[in-house]
């Protein structure tokens, strides 16, 4: 067969190619069709449809309500994710409409009607037409008891107990409010596991009232027991066990548990704190358990200031907070400028004797070398300090002072008694940077002594600030202060210069040279006296960040009589204060002037710097 070599290599030419076009295919193809896989979600993505929308809610007078609206509306908050369809905008706001009727029912809104409407368009527009309808009122809120035996039975809260007010809009979080109230009304009358049916509502349409009823039922009556704690082993178990507001046998009462939590948490002395009634009760008591983690009880810590009337100061501390294992509180701490160098100790120990009562010793050394007079003096002071309730204080102590003094009339040395008494009213939020609250104290010293001869007077003072929010605002507060006092039983030269009334400075009256307001002698030395009055008023605006300024105005006067002579002016000064924000109180800056100055007595200006508004 001549032909046939020539057939067949021809044929296996064309397969061999075939074959090695098909091996490229296999390789290429999948490659192909993954770049194709890749760049069709790209595709898809910029050439989906978005279906961008407006909405409006329209119909409500009430701005709480209709901002309610707001907040809730899904509508508003995917606005700028756009669906794809307009079914999708419909959905939302068919959505919408189960939302703003919970909503509504919040505002005591039982009838209320919404109109959905969606027109499509380049952009489509939603309108929620909301007809609010009449206000629905609470007409009863009726708890019931099943029928128990002795043990369990118990009274059942009326609407005072749980916040309602019959006949005022019946808002559907106030009912749930009452609804968890009661359980808790129980917990705290010596039921410790209440159990309650769901609500019973009865909405009349007719009478536009809102009727609910609530079965409970209280289960066993329950005694608090003991204590017991785990954690802080550097804590003194008992000292926390004691520390608890209840005696074992005492009815079961939450409140008492969490008094006793903020107690703890008021020491100062744990990281965390975790108190824990442990149910079921045991022979028909509630053991509580008390598990503590303990924070770091020594800390040091220092502080500058400066002014222009005393210089630059430094104040440095030692702290120990549990110094003997029970809450023991010990202070030592320096204070150095031009004029006064101090070095002091104060112990605390807390729950002395009564669980509201404190044990209080101090003791200082100081030297001070003013324009009045120079002292080198030793006091100390040991007493108890007592809280009725928790923003009153009272307190009882023994005053010993030993100083020599140099003034006008010498060098003299002085050994004082006294037995102070004191109270204080303070409901302040902070002491550092107070921005509402007040605080209003009192102080009566008997001394009796010896300065060359012997020497009784009286000393006594009383101080009061108040603080208010202007317009609920706290970023603006209004603060006011005043102070008043009198030495009565002894003239002035016979009373000690270390316990004279002084005026003027950063913590006075500012604008004025330290001490320097009152009586002056033929130096323009101050030379103290047997009363003083004194007044300030601030505006503190913070701005946005940490900043805020203080405007404000200082008065007073000290007088060698016994009682103000209010014939005479008293000492006036306004100024102008900086205040940068720190997480442990402001640093205060201030520049104040004196508006009646004093000719050859006063400067022009005094600035003051330091930690803490300036009352």
């Amino acid at each position: 067969m001549p032909g046939s070599g020539g057939v067949w290599p021809s044929m296996l030419r064309l397969a061999e190619r075939r074959r090695k076009l098909g091996c490229a295919g296999r390789i290429r193809l999948p490659v192909l069709v993954l770049l194709l896989g890749l760049l069709a979600p790209v595709a898809t993505r910029a050439e989906a449809p978005e279906v961008r929308y407006d909405v409006a809610i329209t119909g409500v007078d009430d701005k709480a309500l209709q901002t309610a609206l707001e907040d809730n509306s899904l509508l508003l908050s995917l606005q700028e994710r756009p669906p794809a369809s307009i079914q999708a905008v419909r959905r939302r706001a068919r959505q919408d409409v189960d939302r703003f009727q919970t909503i509504l029912r919040a505002f005591s809104y039982y009838d209320a009607d919404i109109d959905m409407t969606v027109e499509p368009g380049d952009t489509a527009t939603v309108t929620m037409a909301v007809t609010t309808g009449p206000t629905y009122l609470l007409g009863a809120f009726m708890v019931s008891t099943p029928d128990c035996g002795p043990a369990s039975c118990a009274d059942v809260p009326n609407e005072d107990d749980l916040g309602l007010t019959l006949g005022a809009p019946a808002r559907s979080d106030s009912i749930l409010a009452a609804e968890r109230t009661t359980r808790t009304w129980y917990r705290q009358r010596g039921h410790p596991s209440p159990q309650a049916d769901p609500l019973d509502v009865v909405v009349d349409h007719k009478l536009r009232g809102v009727f609910v009823s609530q079965s409970v039922a209280p289960g066993p009556a329950a005694t608090l027991g003991d204590v017991s704690v785990t954690g802080a082993p550097g804590v003194d178990h008992e000292y926390v066990a004691k520390l608890a507001t209840w005696s074992a046998g005492d009815t079961y009462d939450t409140r008492a548990i969490d008094d006793y939590r903020r107690r703890l948490e008021a020491t100062g002395l744990f990281t965390s704190v975790t108190v824990t009634p442990v149910l079921p009760p045991t022979d028909g008591r509630v053991p509580v358990k008390v598990d503590l983690t303990e924070r770091e009880a020594r800390s040091i810590g220092a502080g500058v200031e400066f002014s222009t009337s005393e210089g630059p100061g430094v104040t440095a501390f030692w702290e120990h907070r549990n110094i003997l294992g029970a809450d023991e509180d010990l202070r030592v701490e320096g204070i150095a400028n031009q004029i006064r160098q101090s070095l002091g100790a104060q112990f605390l120990k807390p729950a002395f004797l009564a669980d509201n009562q404190d044990l209080i010793a101090s003791t200082q050394l100081e030297n001070k070398d003013s324009d009045a007079f120079e002292s080198l003096s030793f006091t100390s002071q040991v007493g108890v300090e007592r809280r009725p309730i928790e923003t009153v204080r009272t307190g009882l102590s023994l005053l010993f002072e030993a100083a020599q003094i140099t003034d006008n009339d010498g060098t003299r040395n002085s050994y004082l008694f006294g037995l102070p008494v004191a109270l204080t009213w303070d409901t302040r939020d902070s002491p550092l940077d107070a921005r509402s609250g007040h605080m209003i104290g009192g102080q009566v010293i008997p001394f009796a002594g010896i300065q060359g001869t012997p020497i009784y007077f009286s000393h006594f003072e009383t101080s009061a600030a108040k603080y208010i929010e202007i317009l609920n605002d706290p970023s603006i507060v209004f603060a006011a202060r005043g102070r008043l006092g009198s030495l009565i039983g002894a003239d002035t030269d016979d009373i000690p210069a270390t316990r004279r009334f002084y005026a003027g400075g950063g913590g006075s009256i500012r604008g004025y040279e330290f001490e320097q307001v009152g009586p002056l002698d033929s130096e323009n030395n101050p030379l103290g006296g047997r009363s003083v009055v004194e007044v300030g008023a601030e505006l503190r605006i913070a701005l946005p960040g940490d900043l805020g300024f203080v405007p404000f105005v200082d008065a007073g006067n000290v007088y060698d009589a016994v009682y103000p002579e209010f014939d005479r002016p008293l000492q006036w000064a306004a100024g102008m204060g900086l205040r940068y924000y720190t997480p442990i109180g402001p640093l205060r800056l201030d520049v104040a002037v004196p508006i009646n100055r004093r000719e050859n007595i006063d400067d022009a200006f005094q600035f003051y710097v330091s930690l803490g508004q300036a009352f």
